[in-house]
């Protein structure tokens, strides 16, 4: 009976170890899985500040080869102008012009 009692009490505390063992590893990988969820969160982040600045590049990029229009558009009315005033207005516009972006 005793023997029989030992062995009971044995194979309890195999198995109570073996489920604090299971225990552990599954609080590490509940940390490792939170972890993770972090990193998700920040790249799903950068990736939105990425699509947001490709946005304002594509953008400004527009805005300037428009100036860059404008501004290639007003040298040829200079060229044709005939008098000061004509060269100043239209040096003013030009100015008023990149002033507005």
């Amino acid at each position: 009976m005793n023997v029989v009692s030992y062995v009971v009490g044995a194979i309890i505390a195999v198995l109570l170890s073996l489920l604090g063992i299971e225990k552990a590893k599954n609080a590490r990988q509940k940390k490792v899985i939170e972890k993770q969820d972090e990193q998700i969160k920040v790249a799903e982040k950068t990736v939105a500040i990425k699509e947001i600045e490709i946005e304002v590049v594509k953008d400004t990029t527009e805005k300037v080869t428009e100036v860059k229009q404008k501004t290639a558009k007003k040298e040829k009315e200079i060229e044709k102008a005939e008098d000061d005033k004509e060269i100043i207005d239209i040096a003013n516009s030009l100015i008023d012009d990149f002033n507005k972006l």
